[in-house]
């Protein structure tokens, strides 16, 4: 378990050095080309992500809707029906533990059957949400995913991340900040 944190806290490090260098390195031109892309990071809601969809400015980049009963590593509150947590990784992490849950507990394990479980206020266009998700994560709509494989689980996040917040925002966090939430979520 320590060595999951250590690897997560140098993953986290590492995006963040990766912002200094890209955003404050640059001159104002640069940035003001790169900017929209990838803004840097902030504290959730902060003036940094302004813009940005609901999930990415609190963390919450699968939209969990938040609950007093539960208590997620790095739940900080709520926005509106949602939950707002300290950082990526954490809502990230979050967002796994539900969808092995989906997929241990209840045999949810393709986006086909994943999907109008997890926006169920979309359940009239969960095939569209489904095909959306495959495209932006590249698992096939009716691919079985093993919950125990990270690389599929990573595939699984970026779909739901870019089915939630758009296709410019699936590689926002990086390969290091999906692999350490997935890594992290045991």
């Amino acid at each position: 378990m320590r060595e999951a944190a250590t690897i997560a806290a140098l993953g986290a490090l590492t995006y963040y050095a990766w912002d200094y260098f890209l955003y404050r390195q640059k001159s104002p031109a640069v940035n003001a080309i790169l900017a929209p892309a990838m803004p840097g990071p902030s504290a959730p809601g902060g003036a940094a992500l302004k813009g940005a969809p609901r999930g990415i400015r609190y963390n919450n980049p699968g939209n969990i809707k938040w609950s007093a009963a539960n208590n997620w590593l790095g739940q900080i509150g709520k926005n509106g029906a949602f939950s707002t947590f300290d950082t990526p990784q954490n809502g990230l992490r979050a967002a796994t533990i539900i969808l092995r849950k989906y997929i241990n507990s209840y045999g949810l394990n393709t986006l086909a059957k994943i999907a109008p479980r997890w926006s169920p206020d979309l359940i009239g266009t969960s095939g569209q949400y489904a095909a959306n998700a495959s495209k932006f994560g590249g698992l096939a709509v009716n691919a079985v995913i093993n919950p125990n494989n990270a690389a599929q689980m990573v595939m699984l996040l970026k779909g739901i991340v870019g089915a939630e917040n758009g296709a410019a925002w699936v590689n926002h966090y990086g390969a290091a900040v999906y692999a350490a939430a997935v890594e992290s979520a045991g």
